[in-house]
């Protein structure tokens, strides 16, 4: 029996007799020994055939462990710009800010801008008054109002008169007898009336005295009538004047008085009477 062995660790060629038959392979002269236990180093052996044929490949060992990573490499160029996402929701309701209140007017004083009161239940139908007083507008709108003697009107100049006595008012408010300004509460045809004498003190010169209505909002004068003085001398002139206009709501009119005759002129006691006479 041959007993073939491949040492780990070269052997003495010298001394070595090994056992019989064994044969030895030296891995690095790449040459055979055989030994009979007896003879110091054997007898070598020389190999005298071709190389045999290339053996089968062995199968795929296991898989070596991770190896370390490498650098980073260089940045990339930036991709094109994404389209844009769909708008967000809606955040919450902020706070709310201070709130002004709405201040009414007097007939002294100017009101101010602001947070109106709120209308109550059955006020529905209600306007909110200059003053800051929500009232009922009625069905019915007739103003009356009354000048006592002492009102001047300027030669040349074109006198709205003022300060007059309110004696019946339905609307509430609508008409201001210190500025003498009627405001409409609601849009309809209207009639207008007055009536009153104009004391004329020494005229200077002949001229015409006139009184008439005047709409700021619609810039127009309505319901005129005039008297023309052709002598000099103190006298008493009545003047009536009257008219029918559809106004809208908001609009104003007021009672004017112009004369040149030279001199200041007096005027007497006056009526008037604003109603609405359709819708």
């Amino acid at each position: 029996m041959l007993n073939i062995y491949t040492k780990s660790v070269p052997i003495d060629l010298n001394t070595y007799k090994g056992s019989p038959n064994e044969l030895y392979f030296d891995t690095i002269s790449q040459t055979f020994y055989l030994f009979d236990g007896i003879t110091k180093g054997g007898i070598q052996l020389k190999a005298t055939g071709s190389v045999g044929p290339q053996g089968f490949i062995g199968p795929t060992g296991p898989t070596g462990p991770q190896g370390i990573p490498g650098n980073d490499g260089n940045q990339g160029i930036m991709g094109q710009q994404g389209q844009i996402g769909p708008m967000g929701p809606t955040g919450p309701t902020g706070p709310y800010g201070p709130i002004v209140v709405f201040t009414g007017a007097t007939q002294l004083t100017n009101g101010s801008v602001g947070a109106v009161p709120a209308p109550t239940a059955g006020q529905n139908t209600s306007f909110l008054r200059g003053d800051g007083v929500w009232a009922k507008l009625p069905s019915h709108i007739q103003v009356e109002a009354k000048l006592i003697v002492g009102d001047i009107i300027k030669t040349s100049t074109a006198t709205t008169i003022k300060n007059w006595q309110i004696t019946n008012d339905t609307t509430n408010g609508s008409f201001d007898g210190m500025t003498g300004i009627f405001t409409t509460p609601a849009s309809g045809l209207y009639e207008i009336f007055c009536d009153g004498p104009v004391f004329s003190s020494p005229v200077v010169t002949t001229g015409i005295i006139e009184k008439y209505f005047y709409s700021k909002t619609l810039k127009r004068s309505l319901g005129a009538t005039s008297i023309y003085l052709s002598e000099k001398g103190t006298i008493s002139a009545n003047l009536i004047s009257c008219s029918q206009v559809r106004l809208n709501t908001g609009d104003t009119l007021e009672v004017r008085f112009t004369q040149n005759t030279g001199s200041d002129q007096i005027i007497g006691e006056n009526y008037l009477v604003i109603r609405r006479v359709s819708f």
